[in-house]
């Protein structure tokens, strides 16, 4: 398939053991939703000299998604246009590649509708009012349960563990609440 990378099933995971069992879904997910043709061709200039793969169209709202290798996260590409003005809508970072394979399948899912991935440790082009209201839309007070821990020193991230430990919630997950609070403008960056 045309700008496809595979990912590679990992042996272990610290605090994501779930998304190893769905690895063969979602390995099996892309290859039955994969873009046609016609699709991939017009699209095609936006695509040529890019590094997204793993790429899937929602022909009901007409939007085609991939994933994109950074320097040190993997991340969903939203809202690819079909001409080259640029490569993304908006654009959510993943520490954990298979994690933004997982976000990026349940979106497809959803229609890619307005309820956004989770987990994500950054994003660009999303506003923080939109964020909140789709994730509290979700989630009534989506994540401020993580303020309290702020209110002596707003960098959050050098208490992730001590967080994580005192919330009972995986180190990754308390990562992307923060990420979600600091571009949802509720704390300072």
């Amino acid at each position: 398939m045309l700008y496809e990378k595979e990912i590679q099933k990992p042996s272990t995971f610290e605090d994501n053991h779930h998304f190893c069992e769905n690895y063969d879904f979602l390995t099996r997910y892309l290859r039955e939703n994969h873009p046609p043709k016609h699709i991939i061709d017009r699209f095609k200039r936006t695509l040529t000299g890019t590094h997204l793969n793993h790429l899937l169209y929602c022909e009901e709202n007409d939007t085609l998604c991939g994933l994109t290798d950074l320097m040190f996260t993997k991340a969903i590409c939203f809202g690819i246009p079909d001409q080259p003005t640029t490569m993304y809508e908006e654009r959510f970072c993943f520490k954990d590649p298979l994690r933004a394979l997982s976000e990026l399948v349940r979106w497809h899912q959803r229609g890619f509708n307005d309820m956004r991935p989770k987990g994500w440790i950054a994003c660009r082009n999303v506003s923080g009012s939109l964020l909140r209201k789709d994730f509290e839309q979700q989630e009534a007070h989506y994540a401020r349960a993580l303020l309290k821990f702020g209110k002596n020193d707003p960098d959050l991230t050098s208490h992730s563990d001590r967080i994580a430990r005192e919330l009972r919630l995986p180190k990754s997950e308390i990562e992307h609440l923060i990420a979600y609070l600091k571009y949802s403008n509720q704390l300072e960056f």
